[in-house]
């Protein structure tokens, strides 16, 4: 499996089981792939690179692996169909506009007990008009303890009124 481009634009695509040899998603690799409905990552990817998964209109359950590192920028991005998502405790980095215009992701699990590094202010916007850009609608559930780091935290202060504390199971 390349690492660039491998499957962007697949239309008629619905299932993807990743192999196990696979650990990192590359540029585009599965970009406007607007038919997939499910896809299966093995444990041992460690970074989702730029614009991997833009696009996936009809993908509802995206399962970030637990050995993600780095989420880049605009790797999940418009992604129409997905409601909730969960950030792993390991991903200490995520890229500017990640998970911008998925317009119906309400609920985000953010596991790590350290906010990760946010690296631009546009990661969770749901939707822009003109130059304007609109916060999802829906909470950012971060460890209880650590919701004032994370409101504190570079660019997750942008969110700080949708950020509340869970306790992790």
């Amino acid at each position: 499996m390349g690492t660039y481009c491998t499957f962007d634009g697949c239309q008629s695509i619905e299932k993807i089981i990743v192999p196990d040899t696979v650990t990192e998603i590359g540029h585009r690799m599965f970009a406007l792939c607007s038919s997939l409905k499910s896809i299966e990552f093995p444990q041992g990817i460690t970074k989702f690179n730029a614009y991997a998964m833009t696009g996936c209109k009809s993908l509802e359950n995206l399962i970030i692996p637990e050995s993600v590192t780095t989420i880049d920028k605009e790797a999940f991005s418009s992604m129409e169909s997905i409601t909730t998502v969960t950030i792993p405790a390991s991903v200490t980095s995520i890229g500017d506009s990640a998970f911008l215009k998925c317009k119906n992701l309400t609920s985000v699990y953010c596991e790590r007990v350290t906010p990760p590094a946010l690296l631009g202010k546009w990661v969770f916007m749901r939707d822009k008009q003109g130059n304007a850009y609109y916060p999802m609608n829906g909470k950012i559930y971060v460890p209880s303890g650590s919701e004032g780091a994370y409101q504190k935290a570079t660019n997750w202060s942008v969110y700080s009124n949708i950020i509340t504390g869970y306790n992790i199971e």
